[in-house]
């Protein structure tokens, strides 16, 4: 069923004047909507219930900006993807409301997810690869966000921005380590070789 909607909606917003590439990154794009809508609304339910709803509607956007830069893993089934997501969403959110990171804690973190992300940002999967051509625009914009967070956090000393903006860039310099990828027993930092 997913499958017939995303096929249907692909061709629907496809143009004359897309090249292969283009339409692939639609179809993706399609499919990823269609396929986290659920999830979404229910991990978004799960957050209401316990209270965490303006920090899970934060992560949603910092995690989210710096997720679509980086890449990074994905779970092989959609139930794996659904429950270590919801344990990632839901565990940031309560963090980013009750913890208070001291200051040198703050600037090691940064320090660190800096590092990790100018050494393996951006790293595709064998199902979403990173093209070529895409590779320094990728990483450039991983730092900028990753400086924009720190800045911001920065600014604010404490609070639930500096916490989520923290926890964003921390949680997602997981995915992108060549070690949770072995672990996973996944192929990381794919670089697809166009034909």
């Amino acid at each position: 069923m997913n499958e017939f909607v995303i096929k249907k909606l692909t061709k629907y917003f496809m143009t004359e004047s897309m090249d292969s590439y283009e339409a692939e990154i639609l179809e993706y794009g399609i499919a990823t909507t269609v396929l986290n809508l659920p999830k979404s609304l229910l991990l978004i339910a799960i957050a209401m219930i316990l209270g965490l709803t303006k920090p899970l509607m934060l992560i949603f956007l910092f995690y989210g900006m710096i997720r679509n830069f980086s890449r990074g893993i994905h779970a092989k089934t959609a139930l794996g993807c659904f429950l270590v997501g919801t344990a990632n969403y839901i565990g940031m959110a309560y963090l980013a409301k009750v913890i208070t990171v001291p200051q040198k804690l703050y600037h090691a973190v940064y320090a660190y997810c800096f590092y990790v992300y100018y050494k393996y940002a951006p790293s595709g999967t064998e199902v979403n690869p990173v093209y070529p051509d895409q590779v320094m625009l990728l990483k450039k914009w991983s730092l900028i966000i990753i400086l924009s967070y720190y800045i911001i956090g920065l600014k604010q000393q404490r609070g639930m921005i500096r916490n989520v903006g923290m926890l964003s860039v921390l949680s997602q310099s997981i995915s992108i380590l060549p070690v949770t990828y072995m672990i996973s027993k996944q192929r990381g930092g794919i670089i697809h070789e166009e034909e």
